[in-house]
C-alpha cells in the first residue's frame, strides 16, 4: 500500500511558503512532518471537495503557491472539477494525486480502479 509519509518527507524540503491542503487520513501524516502548520489545511471530512477548495484558494490568492495532496478516492467523487481547473489554468496550483487503491478515510474499502 502507498505510504503518504514517504511522499510528504520528500516534498517538505521543497515546500517553501506554499499553502498545503491534504485529503483524508493523510492529513495526520502531514501534520507530523509539516514545519508550517499555519499554512496547512487538513480536509479529512471533505472527500470529493478538496480539489474544489484548493482551486478556490489558488484563485483567491494568486500570489501564493497552493499545493493539494489528494487521493484517487476523493477525486473520483468530483471528477467534474478537473474541467474547471483546466479552464481556469491557475499557475499557482499544484495537484498531487495519491493512489492508495482504497477509501482509507471510510475504513479501507477498495476504490473503483482496484483489481
Amino acid at each position: 500500500m502507498f505510504d503518504s509519509s514517504d511522499m510528504f518527507r520528500a516534498f517538505q524540503p521543497h515546500r517553501g511558503k506554499a499553502i498545503v491542503l491534504v485529503t483524508g487520513t493523510s492529513g495526520r501524516d502531514w501534520r507530523e512532518i509539516s514545519d508550517n502548520e499555519n499554512r496547512d489545511l487538513s480536509l479529512q471530512g471533505a472527500m470529493g471537495q478538496t480539489n474544489t477548495a484548493a482551486l478556490g484558494f489558488a484563485l483567491a490568492q494568486p500570489d501564493e503557491k497552493v499545493v493539494l495532496f489528494d487521493s484517487e478516492g476523493s477525486l473520483q467523487m468530483n471528477m467534474g472539477v478537473l474541467g474547471t481547473v483546466a479552464g481556469m489554468k491557475p499557475s499557482n496550483f499544484v495537484h498531487f494525486l495519491m493512489d492508495n487503491e482504497c477509501y482509507a478515510t471510510t475504513g479501507g474499502k477498495a476504490s473503483a480502479q482496484c483489481n
